[in-house]
């Protein structure tokens, strides 16, 4: 055959469809990560099956981790056995059924250590790495769930106490370095009808989104509207799980205080402020005000500010004689 006809060969070969595999065994048991817990166990027995689904909604899982404990029976029998993972299986796993078709996307062969993992990624972007007792396999889709896990011998002539061995799995999830924020600002005066500013960390964000992916640790959360004011709240955020922080926007008056000074009296729009309120905050609304000093009924100041929404406002009387000299 000439190499013009061999690469054709290749190329058809290449186009061929890739064919599910036979699998069959005892189905253990199925172990189904739904939370962010690893699962229960379940013995995996020479020539048994496994299977291992994935149900958990969670974005920072970026893949799952099949921990294989080892017995020493099992570890005395040393490249004897080998683990394989099958993908796309059909039908759904199901105690009671014991023949399914797959397709093989790795194989282990069993190392003699007591605990050994297999994590699995589901795209390529992930950030797992290879452990001395670990191994990570190419990226898979979640879509590919289940899994179906056998261990099978690899050599022939096992004795009897060989054929009785097995190893315990359970599955957990691998998280990226990231957590989540959700903000959840709730609006019962329309205040939101007004530009919202929201600030994580001193940087201004996007709002509304679902969530926001932040490192572990202390943030600075900053939310400021018009109407509303400001209002800063401090949060941690952990590793894999979200923080949730739930506002109630309400309108935000501007608050005074009139510091007390002897023989001196305070007027806001015109309306002198008793001794009594003196030194603690007041309520007005926000905009333009006209605030008076009257000092020992002789001496009258008059000046107009503008008080917005939230702040608080001191108003003192700071009398300086300043003299100059060329």
């Amino acid at each position: 055959m000439n190499k013009t006809a061999a690469l054709i060969n290749l190329f058809l070969l290449s186009l061929l469809p890739l064919f599910s595999e036979n699998i069959v065994g005892t189905m253990r048991g199925q172990l189904i990560l739904e939370n962010g817990h690893e699962t229960s166990q379940v013995e995996l027995k020479l020539e048994d099956l496994a299977s291992a689904d994935y149900l958990f909604d969670n974005p920072f899982v970026q893949g799952v981790e099949l921990v294989f404990s080892i017995p020493e029976n099992t570890r005395n029998f040393r490249n004897s056995f080998a683990l394989y993972l099958y993908r796309e299986i059909q039908p759904e796993p199901d105690t009671s059924i014991s023949h399914y078709r797959g397709s093989q996307f790795f194989m282990q062969i069993l190392p003699y250590t007591s605990e050994f993992s297999l994590k699995i990624p589901f795209d390529s972007s992930h950030t797992l790495r290879k452990e001395a007792d670990s191994v990570v396999t190419a990226p898979i889709g979640k879509d590919d769930f289940p899994l179906v896990i056998t261990m099978l011998p690899i050599s022939k002539g096992l004795p009897p106490q060989g054929k009785n061995a097995s190893v315990t799995m359970t599955v957990r999830p691998l998280y990226s370095e990231k957590g989540g924020l959700r903000l959840i600002i709730d609006d019962e005066e329309g205040l939101l009808e007004e530009e919202t500013a929201v600030m994580i960390d001193d940087s201004e964000v996007e709002w509304p989104q679902d969530y926001y992916s932040l490192d572990p640790g202390f943030h600075r959360v900053v939310i400021n509207n018009p109407q509303g004011g400001t209002r800063e709240f401090n949060i941690a955020v952990e590793q894999g799980k979200f923080t949730e922080v739930r506002h109630t926007m309400q309108r935000a008056l501007p608050r005074v205080i009139f510091s007390p000074e002897e023989g001196v009296s305070y007027y806001l729009d015109g309306e002198e402020i008793p001794r009594a309120d003196q030194g603690r905050p007041l309520d007005c609304e926000p905009g333009r005000h006209t605030v008076s000093v009257r000092l020992n009924d002789q001496i009258t100041l008059s000046e107009e500010y503008t008080f917005s929404p939230g702040e608080n406002v001191t108003i003192s009387l700071d009398l300086q004689i300043l003299l100059e000299k060329d």
